[in-house]
C-alpha cells in the first residue's frame, strides 16, 4: 500500500527492533521445543493453515523430514554437516560390477528385474554413497521398464550432507561386490531413509498420474502384513523363515488386517502357515477384520506395502524391505541377518521403525530341531511358542 493512500506504512523503526527480539527468542529456545508437529499436507514450498499462508523454502531450511503416523508430519531443525577434511576424496575400492566412481560422480550400470527388491537395492545403495560423499549419481537411462521404477531419478547432482567417515564406513560395511544384495546388510542406504521416501514416492506419483493407475486407500488403523511363502523359503533359504507368532502381538488396536499372500511357487504348507496366521491374528485382535489377499499383482502387493499406515515386513524380504523404508507410517521388522561382525543388525531407520525381537525359523534352526513341511504341526509348535 502506498504512503500516499493514506494509510502509513510502520516505521522502519518499530519494525527493527521486533524483528531482532524475534530472531533472539528463537535462537534461546532449545531445538527440542522447535520441533513443530504439523497435522496436514506440505506442498513443496507453501504451507497453509486456515486463513494464513507462510512460504518456506523447505530445501534450505530442512534436511530431514520424518513423515509419522497417518497424517502428522515432524519437522525438525537440521543437523550441522561434519567437516571434511582438506584433500578429501570420495574412493572406494570395495565396488564392483556395475557400480564405479570417476570425475566426483557415482556411476551404476542400471537394468530392471522383475525382482524389484533385488534391482532397487544396488540403486539405493549407489544413490546413499553418493551423498554421503558428495558425489553425482549417474545411472544411465534409469531403469527402462514400463513400471513406477522408470520414474525414479537417474541422474541426480550432489544432495546432503557430504560424511566422510560415514562414507569410508559404509564402503566396507557390505561384503565386497556390486551390490545386488546389498539389502542383506546395513549399508548406507540405511542412512539416507529421507532420500529414498521422497524419490519413491515422487516416482509411485508420477507413474499414477500417466497410467491412471488408482493407489489404495487405508483407514489410520489398517495393517498390513507381508507374508512371503515358497517352496523355496521354507526351511530351505537361507534369508526367510517363517516369524515367530510373537511377532503379530502389540499392534495399537487394529481396525482391519490384510495379510499380502502371493500364491507364485506356493506349496501346500504355505496355504496352512497363512491360515495360522489369520487365526493368531483374529485371537490378538477380537475385534479387527482380518482378510486373506491372494491374488494381488506386484504393483498391488507393493503398493499397498508402501502406504500401509502400519506394515509389517516379512524376514529378509527385499521387495519388502524398499516398500518399508519409503513407508511414511509405522514399520514392524525382525533383526537384519548381519554379515559382517562389526555391522549391526538393528540399523535406526527413526522413531517409526521398530525391530521385533521375535525369532525367525530359519533353516538351520528348522535342521537342529529336526522340523519338516512334511509335519507342519510340528512347525506351527514351534511359532506358536516364540
Amino acid at each position: 500500500m502506498s504512503e500516499e493512500s493514506g494509510n502509513p506504512r510502520p516505521t522502519r523503526g518499530f519494525l527493527f527492533p521486533l524483528i531482532l527480539i524475534s530472531g533472539l527468542i528463537l535462537i534461546t529456545i532449545p531445538v527440542a521445543w522447535r520441533t513443530v508437529p504439523i497435522p496436514f499436507s506440505i506442498s513443496p514450498n507453501v504451507l497453509k493453515t486456515g486463513h494464513h499462508e507462510a512460504v518456506v523454502n523447505l530445501r534450505e531450511t530442512i534436511k530431514d523430514v520424518t513423515t509419522h503416523v497417518h497424517t502428522n508430519t515432524t519437522v525438525t531443525a537440521p543437523s550441522q554437516c561434519p567437516s571434511v577434511p582438506a584433500g578429501w576424496k570420495a574412493t572406494c575400492m570395495n565396488l564392483r560390477g556395475r557400480m564405479f566412481i570417476r570425475n566426483e560422480a557415482m556411476n551404476w550400470g542400471s537394468y530392471y528385474s522383475k525382482k524389484w527388491g533385488n534391482a532397487l537395492s544396488p540403486y539405493w545403495m549407489a544413490r546413499s554413497l553418493a551423498a554421503l560423499g558428495g558425489l553425482s549419481f549417474s545411472a544411465g537411462n534409469g531403469f527402462g521398464s514400463d513400471t513406477w521404477l522408470k520414474y525414479l531419478p537417474a541422474k541426480v547432482g550432489k544432495v546432503g550432507c557430504v560424511d566422510p567417515a560415514l562414507f569410508d564406513y559404509h564402503c566396507h560395511s557390505c561384503p565386497a561386490g556390486d551390490w545386488e544384495f546389498s539389502h542383506k546388510c546395513a549399508g548406507a542406504w540405511t542412512t539416507q531413509r529421507a532420500l529414498i521416501r521422497e524419490d519413491t514416492h515422487a516416482a509411485v506419483q508420477k507413474w499414477t498420474e500417466v497410467t491412471g493407475t488408482k493407489l489404495p486407500v487405508f483407514q489410520p488403523d489398517d495393517v498390513v502384513v507381508q507374508l512371503r511363502c515358497a517352496k523355496d523359503t521354507i526351511l530351505s533359504h537361507g534369508e526367510y523363515g517363517p516369524i515367530g507368532f510373537s511377532f503379530y502381538s502389540n499392534l495399537p488396536n487394529p481396525g482391519r488386517i490384510f495379510i499380502i499372500f502371493s500364491q507364485q511357487n506356493t506349496i501346500e504348507f504355505c496355504a496352512l502357515l497363512v491360515d495360522r496366521i489369520k487365526r493368531q491374528l483374529e485371537k490378538n485382535y477380537p475385534t479387527a477384520k482380518v482378510e486373506i489377499l491372494k491374488n494381488g499383482t506386484i504393483f498391488e502387493d507393493f503398493f499397498r506395502m508402501l502406504l500401509a499406515p502400519t506394515f509389517m515386513r516379512d524376514s529378509q524380504s527385499s521387495f519388502g524391505l524398499w516398500a518399508a523404508m519409503a513407508n511414511r507410517g509405522r514399520v514392524h521388522a525382525v533383526h537384519m541377518l548381519p554379515q559382517l561382525p562389526e555391522v549391526t543388525d538393528k540399523p535406526d531407520l527413526g522413531p517409526d521403525w521398530i525391530w521385533s525381537e521375535a525369532e525367525v525359523l530359519y533353516p538351520p534352526k528348522g535342521k537342529e530341531l529336526g522340523l519338516s513341511v512334511e509335519r507342519p504341526e510340528d512347525i506351527f509348535k514351534w511359532l506358536e511358542s516364540h
